[in-house]
């Protein structure tokens, strides 16, 4: 099988099924955003480091602090794995929509169908493409996608478009 980079997969997707085209912000201008950050960061350097300083002993910050540690450690624990082309690839056999709405929102996150506070797996097969108001909604709970992939999950996506 000829191992193609998944950004020549998404394009040759995209010029396929136009339709499939995210409709978000190109990925230039977002890098763009990172590199001006990091310009003011290093302009601002001490005024950064006070306020960051300032904001680290504030209650909300410490708690948020403790939600992700905790977080991190129970994608630890729970095992399984899934690179950044899988999840792609998941978004795509979904056509970029929401696995419960339907919606093609803006930017979709990652739900695991089987929480990962209940024994669920980080694994790619537990993962689902979510908008944000259906991932949060869903919480932990057991919730079984109602929109299933456009191709089924059996079959690599990579198949579909070498013929």
């Amino acid at each position: 099988m000829i191992e193609l980079p998944v950004g020549d997969i998404v394009e040759r997707l995209h010029r396929l099924k136009p339709e499939l085209r995210p409709k978000y912000k190109s990925v230039p201008s977002q890098l763009r955003k990172g590199e001006v950050a990091k310009e003011w960061c290093v302009k601002n350097r001490t005024r950064r480091l006070k306020w960051k300083g300032a904001y680290e002993k504030t209650p909300h910050c410490k708690e948020l602090m403790s939600v992700r540690r905790h977080t991190r450690r129970a994608r630890e624990r729970a095992g399984g794995t899934h690179t950044a082309r899988e999840w792609e690839l998941v978004k795509i056999q979904y056509g970029y929509r929401c696995a419960y709405c339907g919606i093609k929102p803006l930017c979709l996150t990652k739900d695991h169908v089987t929480p990962l506070a209940k024994n669920g797996t980080n694994d790619i097969a537990n993962i689902v493409p979510a908008c944000r108001h259906c991932n949060s909604v869903k919480h932990t709970n057991e919730v079984k996608p109602l929109i299933l992939p456009l191709w089924p999950l059996e079959y690599p996506l990579e198949a579909h478009l070498l013929t």
